[in-house]
């Protein structure tokens, strides 16, 4: 059960990964080629330069993380593990 409940967690946020990825692509698309359809919206499209990246980059890193915890290849060790 928890092993379908990371699995799940992260392929959602795969997909939100993938959103934000073809988002910044689009944006970056706009500015390039759409220049003159974009004047009243520059302001927007900066926060988007930022924020949207960032994004790609948490949910990327959170979905990782999620499908290393359910297949058992956790990168850091628990504090449970004790070594004798």
């Amino acid at each position: 059960m928890r092993t379908a409940l990371l699995r799940g967690l992260g392929l959602l946020f795969a997909a939100l990964c993938a959103f934000f990825a073809y988002y910044t692509a689009r944006l970056i698309y706009i500015n390039v080629f759409g220049p003159s359809l974009t004047g009243h919206r520059q302001n927007g499209m900066y926060v988007g330069a930022i924020a949207f990246p960032l994004a790609v980059i948490s949910f990327a890193w959170v979905s990782l993380r999620l499908f290393r915890l359910a297949s058992g290849k956790n990168s850091a060790p628990s504090s449970q593990e004790t070594t004798d």
